[in-house]
């Protein structure tokens, strides 16, 4: 059996601590491994750090660019070049934990699963603002091992190839992100069984430029409205009323805890305006119908 691991790269240095960590995996019995990176830099930043470790990497490593700053285009030439049954993503920024492949697959297997999320930890620079790590404002949602989820991202997974079964990653989130949560959606829309699985662990260091509340509110009005677009865009006006008017309610009481909260400190107030960004994000795509570009 082979698995391909995937992963996309743009002008980072940490690439190569990411392809160490997948060195050191334990891999499942009987399975073969080919690991994929696919450069979005147009300049070919990362084929250096590629060329440095290829002729003492344990597996085939396949360098590929994809010159176009799309990341839905760089993810869709990962999946032109996997040969396995198994694909397996994770992002350049992040460092495998050992049995985040063996955890993955054998959640799969015991679940009956066309796709498994692993759990994403997030470790901070030095000096990050306590505000921001007291909040957990980059922490994910943590679920019990084979707990079924509708969708889900790329930055610690495993999916079938016979599930995918040609999809590819929609070029309009490209700019934007959210194209791993669409892509996974329909996934979950076509009847493939989509879980959670907490024992495949990978760390990820949250870069210094995104420990501000700017970056915060910027990414959730995008989580919001690619929600939104990828939920709801083709869905009847009825529900769309619907839906709109809910979060139009939401939006305006979370907006008045937010001015509430103000005087208890960052931690309260920064939870409520995020809460209300997102909220936001969600209304906004119906009068803009564009996605907000994040990278």
């Amino acid at each position: 059996m082979l698995i391909s691991i995937c992963l996309c790269t743009y002008k980072r240095a940490h690439l190569l601590d990411t392809l160490m960590s997948l060195a050191d995996l334990n891999i499942p019995k009987n399975s073969t491994i080919e690991v994929i990176v696919v450069d979005n830099d147009e300049n070919c930043s990362g084929i250096k750090i590629v060329n440095e470790i290829r002729g003492s990497y344990p597996y085939s490593l396949i360098y590929k660019s994809e010159p176009k700053k799309n990341i839905s285009a760089a993810r869709n030439m990962t999946l032109s070049q996997a040969s396995g049954e198994w694909i397996a993503f994770l992002d350049d920024d992040e460092v495998a934990d050992k049995n985040w492949l063996v955890s993955l697959f054998n959640t799969a297997k015991t679940y009956k699963a066309q796709a498994v999320f692993g759990r994403v930890i997030s470790t901070y620079p030095e000096n990050t603002p306590s505000w921001i790590i007291t909040g957990g404002f980059f922490d994910r949602i943590e679920r019990a091992t084979g707990t079924e989820v509708s969708s889900g991202a790329c930055n610690c997974t495993l999916v079938s190839l016979s599930a995918i079964d040609g999809q590819l990653f929609d070029l309009v989130y490209g700019l934007s992100g959210g194209e791993d949560a669409d892509f996974f959606h329909r996934l979950h829309k076509k009847g493939h069984r989509l879980v959670y699985c907490q024992e495949a662990i990978v760390s990820e260091e949250i870069e210094k430029n995104r420990l501000c509340i700017e970056f915060l509110i910027k990414r959730k009005i995008r989580i919001g409205s690619s929600f939104t677009k990828y939920r709801y865009h083709d869905k009847p006006l009825s529900q769309k009323t619907k839906y709109f008017v809910k979060n139009l309610v939401f939006l305006c009481v979370e907006s008045i805890l937010t001015v509430l909260s103000y005087p208890f400190g960052k931690v309260h107030h920064y939870k409520w305006l995020l809460k209300s960004a997102d909220r936001y994000g969600k209304l906004k795509y119906f009068y803009q119908n564009k996605l907000q570009d994040l990278y």
